[in-house]
């Protein structure tokens, strides 16, 4: 995919819609951010519910505090 691809995807997809269809578990909600159980780093601990992903609905980014993980939605389903 070109970078014009991924533009046009970014435009009509949102990143909870993704998450949900990969079945993250959403914690807590405070405006436009959501927080999830990081599926590259939080699900190696099954005790720890421990929200560290932040998905961003206004830019379209997730984002961990543990790992480090994140960037635009659409390399998360790519």
């Amino acid at each position: 995919m070109n970078k014009l691809d991924f533009q046009e995807v970014q435009r009509h997809v949102n990143i909870l819609n993704v998450a949900y269809h990969l079945c993250l578990e959403i914690v807590e909600q405070k405006g436009y951010e959501y927080k999830a159980i990081c599926p590259f780093c939080g699900y190696h601990n099954k005790l720890s519910k421990t929200p560290t992903l932040s998905l961003n609905l206004e830019n379209n980014k997730y984002c961990c505090s543990e790992c480090g993980a994140g960037r635009l939605f659409c390399w998360f389903i790519c």
